[in-house]
């Protein structure tokens, strides 16, 4: 990232860092990375996330030699919330990856957006936004415009203050994929502190403001909201193309030597 960085310092990009580092069954992370934990001898998940941080330390200390970071929007995410294998928690909300992923923490991620001069410092926005936003957010800051079809919203007017409220209204999830694992399949809404999924054939709300591990189902008590959360769903559903059930797939591989920690020095930064 760094070499990029420097290689269009004088020019417009856009970087994608994709680290499979953190991924789950971490197992060869090198011992000098599992040493900087904390205690020593971390395990091979935790020093796996020492050397993503050196990743970004790296980047950001690229930025600041040229003086980027106040013209650079960042944002740093995951694409599903906490391994519970791995020690992770989701807390305050249940779930996480793995065979938690029918619970709010398995798509309930945290994410940091970074603009200084654009995007005031040390806000929490409580708003309902997803990754899709993060498209239609770089598009606007690129000049661009967004195309009709996209679903994601431009987050910068929210994040700082010019606009009140939430990017979306709702927000779907729908993955009827017959080929996928059982437990990735999922259907389920969101719509202000309320989470309506489809479980076991029946559909259960939850209130996540006040219960947000999801133990208690409230759709007896509010079927004005159920009824509500369900047709916003149906339509969403309706508007989708036909399924196309995904063909066998075997992927997998080792890091090329020469990228990634192979290279690391596992050092601090200066």
């Amino acid at each position: 990232m760094v070499e990029f960085v420097e290689r269009n310092a004088e020019r417009p990009f856009f970087l994608y860092f994709s680290p499979f580092a953190v991924h789950a069954k971490v197992k060869d992370t090198p011992q000098r990375y599992r040493e900087r934990v904390p205690g020593g001898n971390g395990t091979a998940y935790e020093g796996a996330v020492i050397a993503v941080d050196d990743a970004v330390g790296k980047l950001m200390a690229s930025l600041k030699q040229h003086h980027l970071e106040d013209d650079t929007l960042i944002f740093f995410t995951g694409d599903n919330g906490a391994n519970i294998e791995e020690g992770g928690s989701s807390a305050p909300y249940r779930g996480g990856k793995g065979k938690h992923t029918q619970q709010d923490g398995w798509v309930h991620t945290p994410a940091i957006i970074s603009w200084p001069g654009t995007v005031p410092a040390g806000r929490i926005f409580p708003g309902l936004m997803a990754t899709i936003d993060y498209y239609a957010t770089a598009a606007v800051a690129a000049g661009c415009s967004v195309p009709d079809h996209c679903d994601g919203k431009d987050l910068v007017p929210y994040l700082c203050g010019r606009q009140q409220g939430s990017p979306h209204e709702f927000l779907f999830w729908h993955n009827a994929d017959p080929t996928d694992a059982p437990r990735r399949n999922i259907y389920a809404v969101r719509w202000k502190q309320w989470r309506l999924i489809k479980a076991e054939e029946d559909w259960r709300l939850f209130d996540l403001l006040n219960d947000p591990r999801e133990r208690d189902d409230v759709s007896g008590s509010h079927p004005d909201v159920v009824k509500q959360m369900r047709a916003q769903y149906d339509a969403f559903v309706a508007s989708l193309p036909p399924l196309k059930p995904s063909r066998d797939y075997s992927g997998g591989g080792l890091v090329p030597k020469g990228w990634g920690w192979e290279i690391g020095t596992g050092g601090n930064l200066p």
